[in-house]
């Protein structure tokens, strides 16, 4: 039962990811930037794809000392990745000359407002 729940759910959003990339990937001026939308309903269609995965592990892990340890590897890996965000913030590493150039619209946008 659950695998089939978590398989209908996991497609849709694999298909609104698609319904996000696919005319980007159509059209002729064809960049990264433009798939960006796309990707988090992916992220959300695979993590409902490993649900069933990360139960039975929990299940199999029944021992106290096991899920403790794997608590502490979880832990320290989502701390590793929050150092590392907090330490790149603001860095701009790919479509450079894009995000510039927003910020001269935006700025200039700003100009004509007030």
């Amino acid at each position: 039962m659950y695998k089939t729940l978590f398989r209908r759910e996991a497609w849709s959003f694999f298909l609104i990811g698609l319904s996000a990339t696919l005319p980007i990937l159509a059209s002729t001026k064809q960049s990264g930037i433009y798939l960006l939308p796309g990707i988090p309903m992916f992220s959300f269609g695979l993590a409902i794809l490993a649900t069933p995965a990360i139960i039975s592990l929990k299940q199999y892990l029944s021992e106290r000392s096991l899920v403790m340890r794997l608590n502490t590897i979880i832990l320290v890996a989502a701390a590793i990745t929050l150092v590392y965000s907090v330490a790149t913030i603001g860095q701009t590493r790919r479509e450079a000359t894009l995000i510039s150039d927003v910020e001269r619209l935006l700025q200039s946008f700003l100009q004509v407002v007030r």
